[in-house]
This record gives structure tokens, C-alpha cells and sequence, in this order.
């Protein structure tokens, strides 16, 4: 149900009915379908967006798959539309799955939101996705990959930290890293990560708030740093500079030198917000997948 033919969205609700919509989104975006989850009695109320590429095939290589968790109060298929992931990933010849929050924002393992205080289990229900996923499609399970933007990054934090032995690689962008978190951090592998900040982000504020009791985050430059440490890479980072069309300043810090060879990398963009960054010079969906296939 999942392969139709022409640019078209499929969404399933739970008593079977079935409706039909246009896709609108960029040229090259192909099937697409919106679903829940049935007969699971622990996530019976979950849904999901999967993007499946036409060059997938059974008799063909296990695909990577790539999972992307969006803002607080978005959905998966609203990040879908503006993120350019889908395009990206037809390189890749990746499955990508835009899960939905069931409430505002994440359970990002900090005991500081909704979701936590009602104790929705969204890590449990990432790892249940990854075996339906693997079931219902040929998945190389050495190439599953996290991506998060905003709370979805702090989110995409917590899968680095909790869900290492899943995850290749965890790409977070506009977001930092939640303190409570930060102290009952313990990966069981090293781990590939990829941060994206912009240094003016009052969001999730890139200089961090360390006096915000539960809520605290650390700055960009404190959590990736702490990822160079948990990989044991160097301390000091190989940096790159260059300038976008916009005239942002972007610096590369590349912390080399890792445990089991893993990349520990940020991009800082000056004066940058809180963006999904699509200038020609940093357009990140390009910028995560590509180092997904280093990985």
C-alpha cells in the first residue's frame, strides 16, 4: 500500500478509512504514506510518515533507514514538506520515517515536559518503529540513522544517549544538549554525531542556561565537546571557515581522533537563529545525509 503511482500522500486511520490527497511538495518527491500502528497494544494511538524511494526494491541492497523527529508542537509530515530530506535521500537510496510526537513535544529523557510527566514511552516506541520497519522492508541494520531538529534534537540527544547499539550516526540541529540528561548519558557504543547551531538561537539558546532547575541546557560548544569526550577525540578541534550567500559566517569544528574511528563534527553559523538552515553554502539535509554516508 505503501508504492503509489504519481505524487500522492495515503492516510490511514484507525477504522480503515482511507483518503487521498495531492502532494504539493518539490520535483523528484515520490510515494509517500501517512499510517498508524495496529494490533500493538503499547503504541495502538502512534502514527507515523514513511518516504520510501522508487529505486527500492526487495531483490535489491538493504536499505539505510533514516529516521527524523520534528519540532515541539510540528509533525512529522509538516517537517517533511520543508526539510528537503526526501530529495536528499533518493542518493542515498534511504527509507526515511517522520515519526509524530503523541503530544506536544518529545520525552527527551530530562523528566522536564509533558510527555515525561505522563510518561509516554517515545524511546520505546522509536526502537518498536525500527523492528516493524524491518520487518515490512530489507533494512541494512548497520545504516539506521537519527536526525532532530529543535525539541526533536534534544530528542535525537537522548536516542545517542539510550539507543547507541541502534543508531549509526545522530545528526541534531537547533538544539544543544538537555543537562539532566547530560549526567545519566551513557552510550553503550561510540557514536557518530553531527551538531548544526546558529550562535543567535533564543530558542534553545545556543550559549545554553545552566540555572533553569530541570529545564537547563548546556551551551552548543559544552555538548559537543562532551560527545568528543565520550568518543575519547581530541579535545581540540580542526576548524574550517567559510561564508554563506547571506553573509553568515560558518565554522566547521571537526573533533578527529576518535574511538572506533567514529566523526564528532559541528557546524556554527553565525548570527544564525533558530533555522533549518537551506543557503546554498550550509543546506543541511545535504549536509546530514552526506555525513550519514561516511557512516
Amino acid at each position: 500500500m505503501y508504492l503509489l503511482t504519481g505524487k500522492k500522500i495515503i492516510s490511514v486511520l484507525f477504522f480503515a478509512v482511507v483518503t487521498i490527497s495531492c502532494n504539493s511538495g518539490d520535483a523528484g518527491i515520490i510515494p509517500e504514506s501517512r499510517t498508524s500502528v495496529k494490533n500493538d497494544s503499547l503504541f495502538l494511538d502512534r502514527t507515523y510518515h514513511i518516504f520510501v524511494p522508487e529505486s527500492y526494491t526487495v531483490q535489491g541492497d538493504p536499505a539505510p533507514l533514516v529516521f527524523v523527529f520534528h519540532g515541539a508542537g510540528d509533525t512529522g509530515i509538516n517537517f517533511e514538506n520543508y526539510s528537503g530530506l526526501d530529495n536528499e535521500a533518493l542518493n542515498f537510496g534511504a527509507i526515511v520515517v517522520y515519526p509524530d510526537a503523541k503530544t506536544a513535544n518529545w520525552n527527551e529523557g530530562c523528566d522536564c515536559n509533558i510527555a515525561s510527566r505522563l510518561q509516554i514511552d517515545d524511546l520505546g516506541f522509536v526502537k518498536f518503529l525500527v523492528n516493524k520497519i524491518k520487518k515490512e522492508y530489507k533494512i541494512d541494520s548497520s545504516r539506521i540513522y537519527a536526525v532532530g531538529f529543535s525539541q526533536g534534537g534534544l530528542f535525537a540527544q537522548y536516542i545517542a544517549c539510550a539507543a547507541s547499539d541502534l543508531f549509526a550516526a545522530v545528526a541534531i540541529e537547533a538544539a544543544t544538549f538537555s543537562v539532566p540528561l547530560s549526567e545519566n548519558c551513557f552510550p553503550k557504543q561510540s557514536k557518530n554525531i553531527l551538531m548544526i547551531n546558529g550562535t543567535t538561537d533564543h530558542v534553545l539558546p545556543y550559549e545554553g542556561n545552566l540555572n533553569d532547575g530541570k529545564f537547563s541546557l548546556l551551551s552548543a560548544n559544552a555538548a559537543i565537546k562532551l560527545w568528543a569526550a565520550k568518543n575519547s577525540c581530541s579535545s581540540t578541534p580542526v576548524v574550517e571557515y567559510f561564508q554563506n550567500s547571506t553573509g553568515f559566517k560558518i565554522r566547521k569544528e571537526i573533533y578527529g581522533n576518535c574511538r572506533d574511528a567514529v566523526e564528532v563534527v559541528i557546524y556554527i553559523v553565525e548570527n544564525g537563529g533558530h533555522d533549518w538552515f537551506l543557503s546554498p553554502e550550509l543546506y543541511a539535509p545535504k549536509v546530514i545525509m552526506d555525513f550519514f554516508k561516511r557512516h
